[in-house]
């Protein structure tokens, strides 16, 4: 018996290590990510070796004999045992709903109402940082939008064991900032109203979605309208035509290497009349991009959109963090100049020329 165990193995091992010179995939369609590729050098140095041998290592196992067998048998095994993954990273809610873990800004903590110390002055040191910024601003119409955290909008897809507080972390911080003369255009309520009928964050992302942008935006509008200084502003209409599955940043951040995305929260914007025509210019007035719709930050501070038939010939400086990007192709429907600008740089930045009409800052719920 020991005699045919060990020749299992020797035959086991060297198919393995045949398995190493067969053509590489690309794509792992199943893991979600690109296959790893054998190094091409080797630097003579401590460093330079273990990075080599790391490389050549995930090259092999990428190869591995029935790798694929292996991991869907690995994801099935989770969702038997009910493993949910990491509250630290990334963790998986009801119906294989994916939400962001405490490592992120301790959201789990805000979430349950058991902050810590750390976390309350992490805050105070936010909540200050926008004050200070608005300071920078006086003089000028500012508008704070805070985009709720999923688990806000849809406490109801969180695992049942978890059970968010009854007062929301973020609203002292929200009423602080309303306090000193600040105006909040908080979607939330909009959004978990809207929510019931339709998917307005991915399942497996942090983010919402262009449907959920739509609702947020037009809550803005609201406020803004309230204000009863710019006339009345609409956004033309539109229509979200629904695309592809979609797997999004939560399913690498907690390596849900299994994920199976499902249809019905991904969806494209389509403008009823013309699409708008954008002009994209970077902070030292270079151009980026003429006459498409797309808009990038590719890692600038601070990017320029003009859209010369926008619905009104108001210019917005827009501070925002990765929520505003779905937000972005609504804000150049409606003002005619975008001044888009990281959320750390809110009141340190200013852009050059004429002070705009309005500032907007977004900023996601679980940094206060």
């Amino acid at each position: 018996m020991k005699k045919i165990v060990s020749i299992f193995f020797v035959i086991f091992f060297a198919v393995q290590g045949l398995m190493f010179f067969r053509p590489p995939e690309d794509v792992l369609p199943y893991e979600n990510r690109n296959a790893r590729k054998f190094p091409s050098s080797l630097r003579l140095t401590a460093h330079g070796i273990k990075d080599f041998f790391s490389a050549a290592d995930g090259a092999f196992n990428d190869r591995m004999l029935a790798r694929k067998l292996m991991v869907t048998a690995y994801g099935y095994l989770g969702r038997l045992t009910g493993d949910i993954g990491s509250l630290d990273f990334a963790f998986r809610g009801q119906d294989d709903w994916l939400f962001l873990g405490n490592t992120h800004n301790n959201c789990i903590e805000k979430l349950l109402g058991t902050p810590s110390s750390s976390t309350r002055r992490t805050s105070e040191m936010h909540i200050q940082s926008i004050m200070e910024g608005a300071e920078h601003l006086m003089g000028l119409e500012i508008m704070v939008m805070p985009a709720p955290n999923k688990s806000a909008v849809y406490p109801d897809k969180l695992p049942r064991f978890m059970k968010p507080t009854a007062e929301r972390y973020a609203d002292e911080y929200i009423a602080r900032l309303r306090a000193v003369g600040l105006t909040i255009a908080d979607p939330r309520e909009a959004l978990k109203a809207a929510g019931r009928e339709q998917l307005l964050y991915y399942r497996s992302d942090t983010h919402w979605n262009l449907a959920g942008a739509a609702v947020a935006f037009e809550h803005l509008l609201a406020q803004i309208n309230a204000l009863n200084k710019y006339g009345r502003l609409a956004t033309p209409a539109f229509s979200l035509l629904t695309q592809p599955p979609f797997n999004g940043d939560l399913v690498k951040i907690g390596n849900f290497i299994q994920y199976q995305a499902r249809p019905g929260d991904n969806f494209q914007l389509a403008w009823t009349d013309e699409t708008p025509k954008l002009t994209v210019t970077d902070k030292d007035s270079q151009m980026i991009s003429q006459g498409g719709d797309a808009f990038f930050m590719r890692g600038d501070k601070m990017v320029t959109v003009v859209n010369p038939a926008a619905a009104s010939n108001l210019t917005v400086w827009f501070y925002h963090d990765s929520f505003g990007v779905a937000l972005a192709p609504f804000f150049h429907a409606v003002f005619a100049k975008t001044v888009h600008m990281e959320r750390s740089c809110f009141g340190t930045m200013l852009p050059p020329g004429e002070p705009p009409d309005l500032v907007v800052l977004e900023i996601v719920e679980r940094i206060f």
